[in-house]
């Protein structure tokens, strides 16, 4: 700049020797102002309002989402999966740290834990309803043998009642009544020869029949007599036994009945909890060796190879998602920004591609920027397409379209 002046200053000075030549021929022509120096002139916003009720301003398309990532701990870089310009999904792993063995290990074990709490929890409901159900098993079976102790006490304490001394005595009645009739047949045939079978047909009948008469007798007399003392304590003993084996199972059942003990599911319940919580230590330590993808993307640098030794917060790929582009406006006036709201439509002249395309004001800035000495405003703006071959950095014309 400084030779541009000195070079224009001689041509300056040039005009002016032959304008002195010729004085007193013509009126000289002034002469141009010369500017010394090699300051440029201040740029300024482009910005303007149009008529029309328009706005306009300066932008550049801009990738929308962007991640530098890197791992929350130091350690030695096991493996690295991805190369530049590869396309991730999210969450799929681009690099893995060394020592993840002994986490994976410490993972399975934890997970063993709780499966181990879990089927004892399992384990203990069930021998709950199976202690309930031998338990009302037990009860029924106290019951039934309370009922026939208490039936055998009552038979030998009153032996036979006056309906029962009158059927055993009918039934010896008949029983002698046969025995008569049978004696009278044997009688009538005792004289033949003891291998007569007739005679030893009638004497079979005769003597099974005395059998018979005899039993009524045994019974008819029991039922008549008076009851032994001891066949009474036995009786009562019984009773007793079988009153006490009811209320323990009847204890039994209600001690098990609700389900199993409160205090040890509840014992149970915080091994397991205590397991969950060391499956997901266990594995979050896992997962912080493992460097993910948080959105769909390219990969835009990689800064680390395999065997490098890495510190926490350092930067070791870059992503871009170019799958979606705005534009950000680069010097929108304070004069012109109170025109412009969130929503307001635009039009998007991407110089480029020759394309004018559609949009809406997504975001205005709150605070603003200074550019050449006027202050200026960011604005974002979303496509409503995004055309093919749009590029992050094109520059773009953005006309605002505001109320007349």
């Amino acid at each position: 700049m400084r030779m541009k002046a000195l070079v224009s200053l001689g041509v300056s000075f040039s005009l002016l020797l032959a304008g002195c030549s010729a004085l007193g021929q013509n009126t000289p022509t002034p002469l141009p102002t010369v500017v010394l120096g090699g300051n440029a002139p201040t740029p300024q916003p482009t910005g303007q309002t149009l008529a029309g009720g328009e706005v306009t301003a300066s932008g550049v398309v801009a990738i929308e989402r962007t991640a530098n990532l890197g791992f929350m701990l130091s350690g030695e870089i096991k493996a690295v999966n991805v190369v530049i310009n590869d396309q991730v999904k999210a969450g799929q792993v681009l690099a893995s740290l060394a020592g993840d063995e002994q986490l994976q290990a410490s993972v399975s074990a934890a997970n063993l834990a709780v499966l181990t709490a879990q089927q004892s929890l399992a384990n203990l409901k069930d021998g709950a309803e199976l202690a309930t159900a031998q338990a009302n098993l037990d009860v029924v079976q106290a019951q039934k043998a309370l009922s026939d102790a208490k039936t055998h006490r009552l038979a030998v304490g009153s032996r036979g009642t006056e309906s029962q001394i009158a059927a055993a005595n009918a039934a010896y009645i008949l029983a002698q009544d046969h025995v008569n009739d049978l004696q009278k047949i044997y009688n009538s045939v005792a004289n033949r020869p003891e291998n007569d079978a007739t005679r030893a047909l009638a004497l079979s009948n005769l003597e099974a029949a005395k059998v018979a008469r005899d039993r009524a007798l045994v019974n008819l007399n029991w039922y008549k007599g008076t009851p032994d003392p001891k066949d009474i304590a036995e009786a009562d003993a019984k009773v007793a036994i079988a009153q006490a084996q009811l209320d323990a199972a009847q204890a039994q059942l209600d001690k098990v009945k609700n389900g199993p003990d409160p205090d040890q599911v509840a014992l149970i319940q915080a091994q397991i909890k205590t397991a969950e919580d060391q499956v997901a230590a266990a594995q979050a330590s896992l997962d912080n060796l493992q460097l993910k993808a948080p959105f769909d993307a390219t990969v835009n640098a990689v800064n680390i190879s395999p065997g490098e030794f890495v510190t926490p917060g350092q930067v070791l790929f870059v992503l871009i998602d170019k799958s979606k582009l705005h534009v950000k406006t680069t010097d929108l006036s304070e004069r012109d920004v109170n025109q412009v709201s969130v929503g307001q439509p635009v039009s998007i002249q991407v110089k480029a591609l020759n394309q004018t395309l559609s949009g809406k004001v997504s975001s205005i800035a709150n605070l603003a920027d200074n550019l050449g000495g006027d202050v200026v405003y960011k604005t974002e703006i979303a496509l409503d397409s995004q055309p093919a071959g749009l590029r992050e950095g094109m520059s773009v014309t953005v006309t605002f379209k505001t109320a007349p």
